[in-house]
C-alpha cells in the first residue's frame, strides 16, 4: 500500500520550500501566456506573502487581483499582499 501527504504539516521545517516548490511549478502555467506576471509574481512570493513594486494604484490593483486568481486556481490563498511604488 502507497501512501501521501495531501497537506503540508503546519510548523514543519520544510514546509515553506515545499510550498514554495509547489507554487513555482503552478506559475509556470502561466509563463507562456504571460510571462511578464509570471516573471514579476516568481520574483515577488515568499511562501504564501507578495511583495510586489507597481507604478500606479491601477497597476498595483492588477497584480493583485491577477495573483489571487492565479493561486486560487491552484487552490491557494494569497494571504498578505504588498506593493511599493516606484
Amino acid at each position: 500500500m502507497v501512501l501521501r501527504f495531501a497537506r503540508f504539516i503546519f510548523g514543519a521545517s520544510s514546509c515553506p520550500f515545499l510550498f514554495n516548490a509547489t507554487v513555482k511549478h503552478h506559475m509556470k502555467r502561466y509563463k507562456e501566456d504571460n510571462p511578464e506576471f509570471a516573471n514579476t509574481f516568481l520574483r515577488s512570493i515568499f511562501v504564501d506573502d507578495l511583495s510586489a513594486r507597481a507604478n500606479t494604484d491601477e497597476e498595483a490593483h492588477h497584480m493583485y487581483i491577477k495573483s489571487k486568481l492565479r493561486l486560487a486556481e491552484g487552490g491557494f490563498n494569497l494571504r498578505t499582499f504588498v506593493t511599493k511604488f516606484s
